[in-house]
């Protein structure tokens, strides 16, 4: 009779865990953007140029906003510009900003339904100048990427940075 109860007792039990787990991945959705910066260049002179890009993978997700702070040394370079052209998106909560003062480079973008969805977005372009010898490194802070999903469910998963080596003219 104990052995019974026992059983009895095991099997409610693993019963409600299946159920539960059930129950919790029903509308669950994996989700995962990136975001990138994006350049060619991995080698600059004093004074030379060079264009980063910010680019969205939604990783099979339709977003409809993207918003980050992307930090820079003040010491080694310069913003010269932003361009939001050919950008995914349309709307700009706040429109691209730039300080050679505080390092910084902030955007708020969106787009309506159905959002995008696909590898290579593309959302500012910022153009750089080297100011003297040293390795700058750009990154991403405070950002996210939401999902078109009616909730601004934020699918940011991954941000990706770059750096450029500065270094003297032979």
């Amino acid at each position: 009779m104990f052995i019974k109860r026992i059983s009895e007792y095991n099997i409610m039990y693993v019963t409600k865990v299946i159920v539960l787990a059930l129950l919790l991945s029903i509308g669950t959705r994996a989700y995962a953007a990136t975001l990138k910066l994006d350049s060619s260049v991995t080698t600059l002179s004093p004074g030379d140029t060079a264009t980063l890009y910010v680019v969205v993978n939604s990783e099979g997700t339709s977003i409809n906003n993207a918003d980050a702070s992307i930090s820079f040394p003040t010491d080694l370079v310069d913003v010269v510009s932003i361009n939001k052209a050919g950008s995914i998106f349309s709307l700009w909560v706040e429109e691209p900003y730039f300080s050679n003062t505080s390092g910084v480079v902030t955007f708020d973008g969106g787009v309506p339904t159905p959002g995008f969805n696909g590898s290579q977005g593309p959302v500012i372009s910022i153009l750089v100048r080297a100011k003297k010898v040293g390795k700058a490194d750009f990154s991403f802070s405070n950002a996210a990427v939401r999902a078109n999903d009616g909730l601004g469910t934020d699918v940011l998963n991954l941000r990706i940075g770059k750096s450029i080596n500065i270094v003297k003219k032979d």
